[in-house]
């Protein structure tokens, strides 16, 4: 990966919406050592292909659950936090989470030192989040075309181009990183660009 990209604080649970939340969410995994617990529910529709993790890192570190409903959803990934038995807990939330729950969670994952990642719909994440990251795609004239500079940096013809935008920072400025990832190599080219300064705090994202 070139570029160090944006760095998670341990110990708290952060946001990912938007098309490209699950290369977000196995990309920080990536980052991470040890095992990792991704939790979805039953009756997901979307659901990670464990096989397609291997372009990040090895699946082999994933365990999944799947709970039967939100709330049990919610009360695995409290208690995977909590344990310290995991580096990473995944959840995929389609619900709001609301602030007594997301406290939890935030307790949970400072008392087991555990990363947590939830990926949520945009204008479902809970307040109590650490931070929240907008992941989408790239696509039209602007960024169609590879200029000379891109390809001195490893950035060749068939790179795939997003955006990590981070859109809520409790604790820093709010960056977004332009990435590459060329589908040849699976090389990652991360550029950062210029920060902004933290938004006024919103009680209801």
């Amino acid at each position: 990966m070139s570029g160090f990209g944006p760095v998670l604080k341990r110990g708290r649970v952060h946001e990912a919406c938007g098309a490209g939340r699950f290369f977000f969410a196995a990309r920080m995994c990536a980052r991470q050592e040890g095992p990792v617990l991704w939790i979805s529910l039953q009756r997901e529709r979307e659901r990670i292909f464990p096989g397609g993790l291997v372009s990040c890192c090895d699946p082999g570190r994933f365990v999944f659950a799947f709970a039967r409903c939100n709330r049990e959803l919610l009360w695995i990934g409290e208690e995977g936090l909590r344990s310290g038995a995991v580096s990473v807990v995944v959840a995929q939330v389609h619900e709001p989470v609301g602030l007594t729950a997301g406290r939890r969670l935030q307790l949970a994952a400072e008392a087991g030192q555990t990363l947590g990642i939830f990926l949520v719909d945009r204008d479902k994440g809970s307040p109590s989040a650490e931070s929240r990251w907008l992941c989408t795609p790239l696509c039209g004239d602007g960024h169609e075309g590879i200029s000379h500079g891109q390809e001195k940096r490893g950035i060749v013809s068939d790179s795939t181009p997003f955006a990590w935008q981070c859109i809520k920072n409790k604790s820093g400025t709010l960056k977004c990183w332009t990435g590459y990832r060329c589908g040849t190599t699976n090389h990652l080219t991360l550029v950062e660009q210029a920060a902004q300064p933290a938004a006024a705090p919103d009680s209801s994202v």
